[in-house]
């Protein structure tokens, strides 16, 4: 079972700034939805990086078990990923941003 530390070392490792964080993001090729909590980058990078489903706010992280209920919450977040994800939400990151778009291949 991952641990609070290790989850805390698992978003810090993203960077230091919200840009670090979008770059990061952007190089492991992880997208995301826009004002959704269980499909932002940040939520898919948790599901890559520990196959858990995550729901990500401004001022929380909760990862959910096998069996759908919340086995881990952190409650306090870094001020560079409230910043990322409020960034995030307004659009400021277009080449994250899941949507048809970004994927011209798909759309021809």
């Amino acid at each position: 079972m991952l641990s609070k530390e290790e989850l805390k070392s698992l978003l810090d490792s993203l960077g230091d700034t919200p840009e670090e964080i979008a770059t990061n993001l952007t190089h492991k090729c992880i997208m995301g939805s826009i004002a959704m909590a269980n499909s932002c980058p940040i939520a898919n990078y948790l599901r890559q990086e520990t196959g858990r489903r995550a729901f990500v706010d401004s001022d929380r992280i909760v990862l959910f078990g096998s069996e759908s209920y919340a086995d881990l919450q952190l409650n306090v977040l870094s001020y560079q990923l409230q910043y990322f994800i409020a960034n995030f939400d307004t659009g400021k990151y277009p080449l994250l941003i899941d949507s048809p778009v970004n994927h011209p291949k798909e759309n021809s």
